[in-house]
């Protein structure tokens, strides 16, 4: 009984608990805590070791490594999250606003952020995104 409970305990964690990442050429975006493609921590990891955390507590984040060439500028420079916050709006009815940041690879930099049809976009050209 003992070895079923934990067997179940090491099956609950490893498939609920995933990270991925995408490689720049100075550092990588870590995703962690996560499942299914959603994730709730977003760093930029030095390829040194630093670690800087890039947004807020509290924010959703939606990555799938099948997209890692459209979430990467073709020269490695750029990246691009794609995130969504939670709130209420109007009559206190729950509302989701769903997001994207662009973060520069050499220091995990937010340089932009968009909403709407911004997000929907790929790279032309090496750091250009067009949506």
């Amino acid at each position: 009984m003992r070895g079923l409970v934990l067997l179940f305990i090491f099956i609950l964690v490893s498939t609920q608990l995933r990270a991925a990442s995408v490689q720049g050429g100075s550092g990588s975006l870590v995703y962690s805590d996560g499942v299914d493609g959603n994730f709730n921590s977003l760093v930029y990891k030095t390829n040194s070791g630093g670690i800087l955390r890039v947004f807020d507590e509290g924010l959703s984040f939606n990555y799938d490594s099948r997209y890692d060439a459209g979430n990467l500028s073709p020269d490695k420079t750029y990246s691009v999250v794609q995130f969504s916050e939670s709130g209420v709006g109007v009559q206190q009815e729950p509302k989701k606003i769903y997001l994207c940041a662009f973060v520069r690879m050499s220091d995990g930099c937010v340089v932009n952020v968009e909403s709407g049809e911004q997000c929907g976009g790929e790279w032309s050209g090496s750091e250009r995104w067009s949506s």
